[in-house]
């Protein structure tokens, strides 16, 4: 079995690294389609204009007002783009900017620059569009030939766009190294269908390191507007590390429990991020995965620190009967659960999330 390790083509990280976006972008076109939302715009505008002019690069259109990843603004800006004649996308923005800007770059046949804006998300690098109805719920993952030709995170804007952000990408991140050992361990496929390489589970797990080392600090000095080099760590974890790990080896448990928690109102977005659910899920997963206890308590300890979630009710819900739904949901057929290398039934990840629950209290109680 083929082995394949998906990677944008081209990864620009640190601070003032949007300066240079112009110089990089000349390399796939001159005529340059932007697509994002108001908000991340409005930072980043003045700046983005101003690399491309340096670098003869026109910007030929602009979309400023993207609210969410649908089949229909896809559509609509496919069909902006045949009009304007653009010969690179750039997308401008977190993940809704980012997939639908990926997406609109396929269907065009362009190549595609991504500039992240926001800690909360690795989608920036990856060859996969999250596709949402009109009312925000999950509808597709899109995959892509290929992933973006260059992908820019500048970290001080990252840090510029708030507290409470960086947390829900290392939350996400959490995940890569249990579930790419998971995927190894069952020679389960990513999701192009080739197996994991060595080269992302070393990822995956250098990823971990990182989060643990630098997590805490990273997320008081993005809290406080400090940019340290903790800081910068922790970002590079979340955007470049994670993302080769998860689409390089696949996901497991974690994301599949994920996508059955978000069955239930109160727990699924906007209430929760999609980090926040994902690393109370790893700890779940450990639960599934019977791991040491010292091993789950640095994990539980560090949650807690970054402030993540690590009871039900922190988490948004302690309905059972919704629980057993979601536990129904997490074990889908055609989700990733199945890359776990043993069989976990609806009652196993009903009872993990409970025991993560009750381990959580316990932990708070300092009885743990």
């Amino acid at each position: 079995m083929r082995r394949i390790l998906p990677a944008p083509g081209r990864f620009v990280i640190g601070i003032d690294a949007i300066d240079e976006l112009g110089r990089h972008v000349r390399h796939l076109g001159t005529r340059a389609f932007i697509i994002g939302g108001k908000t991340s715009l409005s930072k980043v505008e003045t700046k983005i204009r101003k690399t491309l002019g340096e670098s003869d690069v026109e910007i030929v259109g602009i979309e400023r007002g993207l609210t969410g990843c649908t089949h229909g603004n896809i559509g609509r800006l496919t069909e902006a783009g045949r009009t304007l004649k653009p010969d690179v996308c750039v997308g401008v923005g977190g993940g809704v900017a980012s997939d639908t800007s990926k997406a609109v770059a396929f269907k065009l046949g362009l190549p595609i620059a991504v500039v992240g804006t926001t800690g909360t998300t690795n989608a920036e690098s990856s060859a996969c569009s999250v596709v949402y109805t009109e009312k925000h719920e999950f509808l597709e993952d899109l995959i892509l030939p290929r992933n973006p030709d260059l992908v820019v995170i500048d970290t001080k804007i990252i840090v510029e766009t708030g507290k409470n952000t960086l947390e829900k990408g290392m939350g996400d991140a959490l995940a890569a190294k249990f579930e790419a050992e998971a995927c190894h361990t069952s020679q389960s496929l990513n999701i192009h269908g080739g197996l994991g390489t060595s080269a992302s589970l070393a990822a995956a797990r250098l990823c971990f390191e990182k989060l643990m080392a630098y997590g805490e600090e990273a997320k008081l000095g993005v809290d406080n507007g400090f940019l340290t080099s903790a800081v910068e760590e922790a970002i590079e974890a979340v955007k470049l590390l994670s993302g080769l790990a998860w689409e390089g080896s696949g996901t497991a448990a974690a994301h599949a429990m994920h996508d059955g928690l978000t069955l239930i109102e109160s727990i699924a977005p906007p209430n929760r991020m999609h980090g926040e659910i994902v690393a109370f899920c790893t700890l779940a997963q450990l639960i599934l995965e019977h791991r040491p206890k010292e091993d789950f308590r640095v994990i539980i300890d560090w949650c807690h620190r970054v402030q993540l979630p690590i009871t039900l009710e922190m988490l948004g819900s302690t309905d059972d009967k919704q629980l057993w739904k979601a536990a129904e949901k997490a074990c889908d057929p055609k989700d990733t659960m199945g890359n776990m290398p043993f069989k976990v039934t609806p009652r196993m990840v009903h009872d993990a999330w409970l025991m993560t629950d009750l381990l959580g209290k316990r932990f708070l109680e300092g009885k743990l």
